[in-house]
């Protein structure tokens, strides 16, 4: 009997724990409907909330957009989502700080953020646990303890979510009844009765990036099943190579054998798992950089003396850049990046007066004074601009065409820097075309003064250099006007004061004034210049080829027209100069920065993770090394330059017709294609270093800027091009005529006695290293176009000079750029040639690599030439292709020797001055270094990005 009424207990007890179990999963799922129920509205919320949006947009007010703000915020501060947090419903608004307890719930012991898997679709708000516990990381905590808990759980009526009856509806849609879910956790009796709750275990999901990791926190009370609560917490800093970590509470979760939250945390781990990999650091950079150097097959220090012309010229370079690194006012930092106009003029003054100081104490070697003034050019663009104004321009034009009397007046005040002079010639109306300029010089007879004025907005002087801030007198160049004669005297040129020495105010009659900010050369102060009749005395024209008398008449004595303009060829020279210089620093840059950078992964390594150096990829090598060799070319073409120019300066009024013209018409086609090769390359070095070339901070981007300004200064290029091209057409006039040809010209005279029909003898690669061969595709290529242009202009019948000169420009163009690539690809071939003879030694070993650049040079040019040579049939397209291939090998073969040939150009890290540049290869922690001070807050935030966010919109 006892037995019988144990079970008949028994079975009572286990109905009653059934009702239980379907009461709390009836609960559970009711809670979770309710949930979707809220969610449905809150999105019929914000659908009303779009069309009032859309609604108001569609006026395009200032005022209606504020009132959506409004709109806005107040509903996302109404708005509330009831969620679950420690087996608690909670009120959790997005406005408010704390967390309002509306609703007792069950405690839910485990996996409570797998319930929303039984439903057949899962509503945001269907991840209680997981919502509830991010918005608490991202506001506030939205956890209680566990007395407060147990204290609302005993006050609270036990049948809350069952006042209301609601009709049946099945959640297990194939069984067509509610069912317990086995998702569904199930509370015993034990926790119901419980006065205190478990402690959370917490799992910190933390993403930083590519990096996942799952970190688990437990503390929980023996016996008890703690539940989830999953925060997300930002990672500061991490080792990339750190393996994800998984506890074994949370192993089938992350595996993927679970479904839901689960498997979408298990994909994004796996996505944002980094590949095991050790991030460049500063030895790393610094060894690959030597390892290039290893490379190499020459020693630079011997490449450098014989590119510069002996080591006498090496070591004066290298004793320059010691002298400016020895003084503080030299000393490079990328904050002079960010100096204002005003600052970086002064500074630019400041060093000025130091490297004056300089030349006081070394002016007495020449030489060495020149060095020191390219490596200045080299080292800061602007400052050598300053001194080129006043010494290279001022200065030359009183020599070159002032008499003796006047160079003694001038001279010495000049060079004691007891005035700062500027070249007034540009005026804003006319440029390179000097016979169109208005400024005009009238003389008086009476007062035995010319009146300089300017009778018109155009002939106002303009981007006159050092006028703005600085020069006291200028070389002004005016239209010349005499009384009583109406004979046009053309443009002469004349001294003219401009500001007080001891007060530097400008003087009476004289409206001068600054240009303002402009593309480069920030530290130069470019002005303009307007004369109001202003006086100077008669004798402060320059005499020397044109003189006025007392009384009013004009005299001219017998001389050479390019004479008149000796400062401008010598300063053209000096520009080329220049130009090589820059580049070699741009490739210094580049180069280093492709041997250090790696990018994108290797193809057949058995590294799978092992990135590509930059200098690996045949894109970049053809992209650099033609730019490299381009350098090295003109290089070696400015030992001939400077030869010219001395010639030019010995000679003086006594120097031949023929050398005149030759310098005149060389020397302008130097200018203009060298500096627009030179452009061109500093682009292309800035191109190359991706995102960090177009940093300030590389000294790309300043240096681009800087240099643009070569094109258009001292001879717009296109006006020198054409000026280089009538010289050849005249040429090709001389020969006709039987005369014999001069200097850079003399290959015309082997084309036009030559066999038309003639081919090229290269009949396999190996021929492409012979320099015979490579002369007779240079003589075909520049002499057969030079002279079709010039057949093509002597054909134009019924047409003036100019008008055919017009038709024909841009062939003109095109036979000066060739001219030009001929001399310097001769210039070039003819230096290997004397190498190879004295070649011992150090100087035998450089043979291969220069070789290698010389037929770099001159195959590309050929491939870029190889339709007319295709066309005039001295190429096969067999040869072409063979010189298509030599150009991609040269490109390959130079790539071994990248960095030892810019190491080449001996430049200091004081001169190069860039965060990716370092002679170490640094590179990453210079480009750190450069920004790392570039913090705090945003100073317009106040007054410009905080009322955006507020809805205050300009009217």
């Amino acid at each position: 009997m006892e037995q019988t009424e144990q079970d008949a207990r028994s079975r009572q007890r286990r109905s009653a724990k059934g009702k239980d179990k379907a009461t709390v999963s009836f609960k559970l799922h009711t809670e979770l409907l309710a949930e979707k129920r809220t969610q449905q509205r809150e999105e019929k919320e914000v659908a009303h909330l779009r069309h009032a949006q859309q609604k108001i947009l569609g006026k395009k007010t200032v005022n209606d957009f504020a009132q959506l703000k409004l709109i806005r915020r107040e509903s996302a501060a109404t708005r509330s989502r009831s969620l679950h947090c420690n087996g608690k419903t909670l009120n959790l608004s997005r406005k408010s700080k704390e967390c309002e307890l509306i609703k007792p719930s069950y405690i839910i012991p485990e996996r409570t953020a797998l319930v929303a898997d039984s439903l057949p679709q899962r509503p945001m708000s269907a991840k209680p646990v997981l919502q509830s516990q991010y918005r608490s990381s991202v506001g506030h905590t939205a956890s209680l303890d566990s007395d407060e808990e147990a204290k609302l759980l005993d006050n609270a009526p036990p049948k809350t979510y069952l006042k209301k009856k609601r009709k049946k509806k099945s959640i297990d849609r194939k069984s067509g009844r509610l069912t317990s879910c086995k998702s569904t956790p199930v509370l015993s009796d034990k926790a119901e009765h419980s006065e205190s709750l478990p402690v959370c275990k917490k799992i910190n999901i933390v993403v930083h990036m590519r990096n996942l990791q799952l970190v688990e926190e437990q503390n929980t009370p023996s016996g008890a099943s703690p539940p989830l609560e999953i925060t997300f917490r930002r990672l500061v800093c991490h080792d990339v190579s750190r393996p994800l970590q998984a506890t074994s509470a949370f192993a089938q979760t992350m595996s993927g054998t679970s479904s839901g939250p689960a498997r979408r945390l298990s994909a994004l781990s796996r996505q944002l798992q980094p590949a095991p990999r050790a991030v460049s650091t500063r030895d790393q950079t610094i060894a690959e950089l030597a390892a290039e150097r290893a490379r190499a097959s020459f020693s630079p220090r011997a490449m450098a003396d014989f590119i510069f012309g002996g080591k006498r010229q090496t070591e004066l370079r290298l004793e320059a850049m010691k002298l400016l690194e020895d003084h503080p006012e030299f000393r490079n930092d990328v904050g002079v990046f960010d100096r204002s106009l005003a600052e970086r003029r002064e500074h630019t003054v400041q060093r000025l007066r130091r490297l004056y100081s300089l030349f006081m104490v070394h002016g007495g070697d020449v030489e060495k004074r020149e060095t020191l003034a390219d490596i200045v050019g080299v080292f800061d663009l602007p400052l050598w601009t300053r001194n080129g104004v006043h010494f290279g321009l001022f200065l030359g034009a009183i020599m070159g065409q002032g008499d003796q009397e006047q160079q003694d007046e001038w001279m010495l005040p000049t060079m004691m820097l007891e005035l700062f002079g500027c070249y007034g010639m540009t005026e804003l109306g006319h440029g390179s075309f000097t016979r169109g300029f208005e400024t005009t010089a009238t003389f008086n007879v009476e007062t035995d003064e010319f009146v300089i004025h300017t009778p018109t907005d155009t002939a106002t002087k303009w981007w006159i250099g050092g006028a703005g801030q600085t020069a006291t007198h200028t070389v002004c160049f005016a239209r010349l006007v005499l009384p009583n004669d109406s004979a046009d005297h053309g443009v002469q040129s004349f001294i003219v004061p401009l500001r007080d020495v001891e007060t530097h105010e400008p003087l009476s009659g004289v409206r001068i004034g600054d240009m303002g900010s402009k593309m480069g050369l920030q530290g130069v102060d470019n002005g303009w210049i307007q004369f109001d009749h202003v006086r100077i005395p008669r004798a402060n024209m320059l005499r020397r080829f044109a003189q006025v008398s007392r009384d009013g008449v004009f005299s001219q004595t017998q001389h050479k027209a390019q004479l008149a303009y000796a400062a401008l060829l010598v300063n053209r020279g000096k520009i080329v100069t220049l130009s090589v210089g820059i580049l070699e620093k741009a490739l210094t840059i580049a180069v280093r920065y492709a041997g250090v950078r790696r990018q994108g992964l290797q193809v057949n390594s058995e590294d799978y993770h092992a990135e590509t150096r930059l200098l690996d990829y045949q894109t970049h090598q053809y992209r650099l090394m033609p730019v490299l060799a381009r350098a090295y070319a003109y290089r070696l073409q400015t030992r001939h330059i400077t030869r010219l120019l001395q010639q030019f300066d010995t000679q003086g009024s006594d120097i031949s017709e023929a050398l005149l013209a030759d310098i005149h018409g060389t020397m302008s086609g130097f200018k203009a294609f060298c500096t627009w090769d030179v452009q061109e390359g500093i682009d292309a070095c800035r191109q190359s270093c991706g995102g960090n070339g177009y940093s300030k901070y590389t000294g790309l981007a300043e240096l681009l800027a800087d240099f643009s300004v070569m094109v258009t200064f001292e001879g717009d290029n296109t006006v020198m091009a054409q000026q280089t091209a009538h010289y050849l057409v005249r040429s090709v006039e001389k020969l006709q005529r039987g005369d014999k040809l001069f200097g850079s010209v003399q290959y015309l005279e082997r084309e036009h006695l030559s066999n038309l029909r003639r081919q090229w003898g290269v009949e396999g690669s190996a021929d492409l290293n012979n320099a015979a061969l490579l002369r007779d595709a240079l003589d075909v290529y520049t002499g057969r176009q030079v002279l079709q242009v010039a057949a093509k202009l002597a054909a134009a019948n019924g047409k003036t000079v100019a008008e055919r000169m017009n038709s024909c420009q841009v062939d003109l163009v095109e036979i000066a750029r060739v001219h030009v690539f001929y001399n310097v690809a001769s210039a070039f071939l003819q230096h290997i040639e004397e190498l190879k003879m004295e070649a011992s030694g150090d100087s035998e070993a450089l043979v291969p690599a220069l070789e290698a650049l010389c037929q770099l040079y001159i195959c590309q040019e050929l491939d870029r030439g190889a339709a007319f040579l295709l066309k005039e049939k001295f190429m096969s397209s067999f040869q072409s292709n063979l010189v298509r291939a030599r150009l991609m090998e040269s490109c390959a073969r130079v790539r071994d020797d990248a960095v030892a040939l810019v190491d080449t150009f001996m430049l200091t890290d004081t001169v190069v001055n860039s965060s990716v540049g370092r002679a170490d290869g640094s590179i990453y922690e210079g480009a750190l270094a450069a920004v790392h001070h570039r913090v705090g807050p945003t100073p317009y935030f106040a007054t410009a990005i905080k009322p955006i966010f507020d809805g205050e919109l300009l009217e």
